[in-house]
């Protein structure tokens, strides 16, 4: 690579590829061609994600235009899906009609039982690269369970936030005016299965909506009639959590209307049903949060080792088991760091740490120079636990809880968030969500 012009293609804008391409375009500016690819012309801020579907921030105070993003900076966005990775001649195939389809609540191909190769593409783009970022993100994990695909929500992307936060709206409304009291009730139970940090945070903030703004907007519904389950198949909520943040997560749980079952595997999943290993629930809305997969892309590339989670196999330099050419970080990836057990966990931390090693590395090989395996560090984890409640911790060291503990995972994301303007939105967002009832923060802009 030294003192050649390369083209370097990063497939997805999540934390991983954006970073990558922020990075990369400063440190190599003007001797690579960078491109950044997406379906979506938009960066979305996930951690924020539960918020939008209990109603505290707005869908659009979450994301950040890919054009905000490039301004002074050398990258190239192609707005397309990637529909094939031809690994043997550097090349990437996109295809734009995907910009329609994939808007759809159901994609035509699935529907007719239709595979890619039957479809004749109107516009199709091919972008040869000489080295390949995978930054795809992943998929939600069913984990092969019955109708799981079928009946439960996913919380992935906005548009399944949008949903279930439209699904809840739907049950209060349509259960208000439900005679039946039994009926009322299987209505108005909710389930999460997973309790990871993302099925913790849409929780406790669900709850907080659902027992505490909504009611006061449906006065036939009673308190008594709601149900809120949250369901996890290891023995302890938040397994990579250290105990203390465990043991805090679950005394804040205990002091609020929530049913936790834990070492309760999902047996099966209906239209109006979840069976566990303790018996049956009755319930129309179960949401989905019990982990994610690689994307689906990967499974057809060849070339690519992957696991079990269908993530890409890298070894220390991130570099993809054979492949010297592809780079796989994030959620898709699984590294395993020399003495662990198992990879590095699906985080943003984890993604925006193996970018920027990855700018580094490229920029070597583009001198001709080596840099050290790569290394990931620990700096802590943020937790949303409800309105006005956080959990915190800071490299092992510091350790914060309630109100406290809130404000340190507001600032902790903030600063995360790319663009003052994204940035004053939700602070505003925020103020509003102290001073005022969850929803009348629906309609203050």
């Amino acid at each position: 690579m030294k003192g050649l012009k390369k083209k370097i293609v990063i497939l997805g804008a999540g934390f991983g590829g954006v970073s990558a391409a922020i990075h990369l375009s400063q440190s190599l500016k003007g001797r690579s061609e960078i491109f950044l690819v997406d379906i979506n012309n938009y960066h979305l801020f996930k951690p924020m994600l539960h918020e939008v579907a209990t109603g505290s921030v707005e869908p659009g105070h979450i994301l950040q235009p890919i054009r905000h993003i490039m301004k002074g900076r050398q990258f190239t966005f192609v707005r397309g899906m990637a529909q094939r990775i031809d690994t043997g001649r550097r090349s990437v195939h996109l295809c734009e009609d995907c910009l329609v389809c994939h808007q759809q609540h159901e994609c035509p191909i699935e529907h007719f039982n239709l595979s890619r190769e039957d479809m004749r593409w109107r516009k199709q783009i091919t972008l040869d690269y000489d080295y390949l970022i995978l930054a795809l993100g992943g998929s939600p994990n069913y984990l092969g369970i019955e109708g799981a695909q079928e009946y439960a929500l996913p919380f992935n992307r906005l548009e399944d936030a949008e949903k279930i936060r439209k699904r809840i709206l739907y049950a209060f409304d349509i259960a208000n005016r439900v005679r039946r009291v039994e009926k009322r009730k299987q209505i108005l139970t909710f389930v999460i299965v997973g309790a990871g940090p993302t099925g913790l945070e849409l929780l406790n903030d669900l709850h907080d909506w659902i027992y505490g703004a909504l009611p006061s907007e449906f006065p036939q519904i009673s308190q008594g009639e709601l149900s809120l389950y949250l369901i996890e198949a290891g023995k302890d909520i938040l397994p990579a959590s250290p105990a203390q943040i465990r043991q805090t997560a679950k005394r804040l749980i205990k002091g609020k209307r929530i049913i936790l079952l834990t070492g309760t595997p999902v047996i099966r999943v209906g239209k109006d049903f979840l069976e566990t290993s303790r018996g049956l629930i009755r319930t129309f809305t179960g949401i989905w949060t019990a982990g994610i997969k690689g994307n689906d892309l990967l499974g057809g590339t060849a070339g690519l080792e992957l696991d079990t989670f269908g993530r890409v196999v890298v070894d220390s330099c991130l570099t993809a088991q054979g492949l010297d050419h592809v780079f796989a970080i994030g959620d898709c990836s699984a590294y395993t760091p020399p003495g662990a057990s198992h990879p590095l966990p699906s985080t943003g931390q984890v993604a925006v740490q193996e970018a920027h090693y990855l700018v580094k590395r490229l920029s070597a090989l583009h001198t001709g120079k080596t840099v050290e395996p790569f290394r990931y560090r620990e700096f802590g984890s943020a937790l949303s636990a409800g309105r006005h409640q956080g959990l915190v911790n800071l490299m092992g060291l510091i350790r914060l809880s309630g109100l406290l503990g809130w404000v340190a995972w507001k600032f902790t994301y903030l600063k995360h968030l790319i663009g003052i303007r994204l940035s004053t939105r939700s602070i505003l967002e925020w103020f509003f969500d102290i001073t005022y009832d969850r929803e009348a923060t629906r309609h203050k802009f």
